[in-house]
């Protein structure tokens, strides 16, 4: 009625399907007399990494809980700093953690906000400038550890990857670490919603089939096929490294030779 305020309840379907990115849009109502009324800007994100400050770019802990000694004097045991100050704590960016606590495990945590039975991508840099005995640096998901190193050789940044899977709508995501003779680099921690692996789309063109799939840029798929599903003797067509965050693939004179085909697409570990 003239005059008077409604509420409008917006629900979103499907999201999930979609590629990585930002997108935004603007809501608008219209009324009887066709002038329109902005109602509010909209904006979704569909598969950014979860992590807050994960690349510790705000210059300390901040959305991260540090149970362990910071600075002490002039000692440093577990800090946010820069390349210039601690060489080799810096993989991307301005900052990265230095991690050295000594005598004991100190443990730097966050928790965060998953869908349950959802699959995710734990991925995080590391290094190692000096070995020797007291270093043990421990990556924990819900509970559960997914890298345990203890006592590690000089190792320049590698990136450490894991497919965990959430159990709940919260997910506690912890690193331990000790290292009495030297400090660990520790940086961009990224916890990513892997997306559903099915094909997107399947379309013609004259001979070829060409399939597509939403993915994770650095994640292996592989694209099998069957002629027969009774019995089920699937084949290898091709194993896709995603480089982006959508795959294709193009399977050639399809329509030349068997009278029928089928496709599985997989995830690789």
């Amino acid at each position: 009625p003239a005059n008077s305020v409604t509420n409008i309840t917006l629900q979103l379907f499907g999201a999930e399907l979609l590629p990585a990115g930002d997108r935004s849009a603007v809501l608008f109502v219209t009324n009887m007399n066709l002038s329109r009324v902005q109602v509010a800007a909209l904006r979704l994100a569909v598969g950014q990494s979860i992590v807050v400050n994960g690349g510790f770019e705000t210059g300390d802990f901040t959305a991260w809980t540090l149970v362990g000694n910071m600075i002490i004097g002039n000692n440093y045991f577990n800090a946010v700093t820069s390349e210039n100050i601690f060489p080799g704590v810096v993989h991307s960016g301005n900052f990265g953690a230095f991690l050295g606590e000594g005598g004991f495990l100190a443990t730097l945590t966050q928790n965060l906000p998953t869908v349950s039975n959802q699959l995710y991508q734990l991925s995080f840099w590391l290094d190692n400038s000096v070995s020797g005995g007291g270093q043990h640096f421990i990556a924990r998901w819900d509970g559960t550890n997914v890298l345990n190193l203890s006592s590690p050789p000089v190792f320049a940044w590698t990136n450490f990857q894991f497919l965990v899977t959430a159990s709940g709508t919260n997910t506690e995501l912890r690193f331990l670490d000790r290292n009495d003779p030297n400090y660990f680099g520790f940086d961009d921690v990224m916890v990513s919603p892997v997306p559903p692996v099915v094909f997107s789309s399947a379309n013609t063109s004259g001979s070829d089939l060409q399939l597509a799939w939403n993915s994770l840029a650095g994640l292996k798929y592989e694209v099998q096929f069957t002629t027969n599903l009774a019995p089920v003797n699937w084949q290898v067509l091709a194993d896709i490294t995603a480089a982006t965050n959508v795959c294709g693939f193009t399977d050639t004179n399809v329509f030349n030779g068997d009278s029928q085909r089928f496709y599985q697409l997989l995830l690789q570990p």
